[in-house]
């Protein structure tokens, strides 16, 4: 798994590249912490992305709750089809918010 991070319109926005498992889940988490202090809007890129395990989705859930707190959030944007189908079935879709791309994000409001 490779990672790339930018700042877009004061958003944190996170890509990820590979397989996010749970062997991910402490990079996922410090990639929360380095921001946290400075942001707390995140987005989480997810067109590079070809499988997303219960064990990241738990933790990005968990920082979305978490930063809810402080007026900020997560969201998911660009997934493919299957990992779309993933959000919707396990209802990970209905609590956190999912874009088509990152224009479409950056643009909701």
């Amino acid at each position: 798994m490779e990672t790339s991070t930018t700042i877009k319109e004061n958003c944190v926005v996170i890509q990820f590249s590979g397989e996010l498992i749970s062997d991910s889940v402490s990079h996922v988490e410090t990639l929360f912490k380095k921001h946290q202090d400075t942001h707390n809007r995140f987005v989480i890129d997810l067109s590079l992305t070809n499988f997303l395990g219960s064990s990241v989705l738990k933790v990005i859930l968990s920082k979305h709750h978490e930063l809810l707190q402080d007026g900020g959030s997560v969201s998911f944007c660009s997934p493919n089809v299957v990992i779309k189908e993933v959000l919707d079935f396990s209802g990970f879709s209905n609590m956190i918010p999912t874009y088509a791309d990152l224009e479409t994000y950056l643009n909701k409001k």
